[in-house]
């Protein structure tokens, strides 16, 4: 069985970006979304009128998730409601305290969360995964690990009590020789970019100048179940334009019904 997913920093909607402005672009990314229709998708930096308009604009989509806190910034995952049921969901602070909402520590520069969920096949109710979606602080490196430690020890938690096929993804805000993504490999996850025609491989974030040079900020990582059969930072136009400051990370995962 074959799994699109992707994972997209959409940038928030600031009047401070001109013409990269959300009401000058939002249609380009709901054209973007409904061509390649992936089963699931994380995104971050959707606030409120965003993700209204990318309900309105994505009749084929469900999503679960919340706001980091009150009308700003939510990671929210939307999947294909013809395709998956979400079994379980629940939002998460990346602080000591992680079930108490708006809360912060380790020095980081804004309220940080996580989304997850649980999903099933509606057609095959044996077949089921879990995923997710974080986007990590910008400023503070003992936020980004402490934080991404708490997204891991909640998949462990998950695991021990029903194991299931995991994936993480989002902004992490890290290059790939970070501590970060030293923890995420030792997990066992694997990730996807390993799976990168090394010709693609480079910057996810570009300040919309559609710049490639660097590693990227944004990942996917998958348990080994999952075989990856495709992945692509797609850095194309759409309707002449970019369609936020990050690109989009694509991949395409099959899993056989035995280890799903």
């Amino acid at each position: 069985m074959n799994l699109k997913i992707t994972t997209f920093n959409i940038r928030l909607n600031h009047t401070m970006d001109k013409d990269n402005a959300w009401p000058y672009r939002k249609n380009s990314m709901i054209k973007f979304f409904n061509e390649y229709h992936p089963l699931v998708f994380g995104t971050q930096e959707v606030l409120d009128d965003q993700l209204t308009d990318l309900l309105n604009g994505l009749p084929d989509y469900h999503y679960i998730g919340i706001n980091r806190k009150q009308h700003e910034e939510g990671n929210y995952i939307f999947y294909d409601k013809s395709v998956l049921e979400c079994k379980e969901a629940c939002t998460f602070w990346l602080s000591e305290t992680p079930y108490v909402p708006n809360s912060v520590s380790y020095n980081s520069g804004c309220v940080r969360i996580c989304t997850f969920g649980e999903f099933i096949f509606k057609d095959n109710r044996n077949l089921r995964f879990r995923i997710f979606n974080t986007h990590l602080d910008h400023i503070s490196n003992i936020a980004q690990v402490e934080g991404i430690k708490i997204v891991i020890n909640k998949m462990r938690e998950k695991q021990e009590i029903d194991p299931l096929p995991t994936i993480i993804m989002g902004d992490f805000n890290v290059t790939d020789d970070s501590e970060v993504i030293k923890l995420l490999n030792e997990t066992g996850l694997v990730n996807v970019y390993q799976y990168i025609d090394p010709a693609n491989y480079g910057a996810t974030f570009h300040a919309f100048k559609g710049t490639k040079t660097g590693s990227p900020i944004d990942y996917i990582f998958v348990s080994p179940e999952f075989k990856i059969t495709e992945v692509l930072i797609y850095r194309e136009l759409v309707d002449g334009r970019f369609i936020s400051d990050h690109y989009p990370v694509l991949a395409t995962i099959t899993v056989s019904e035995g280890k799903i």
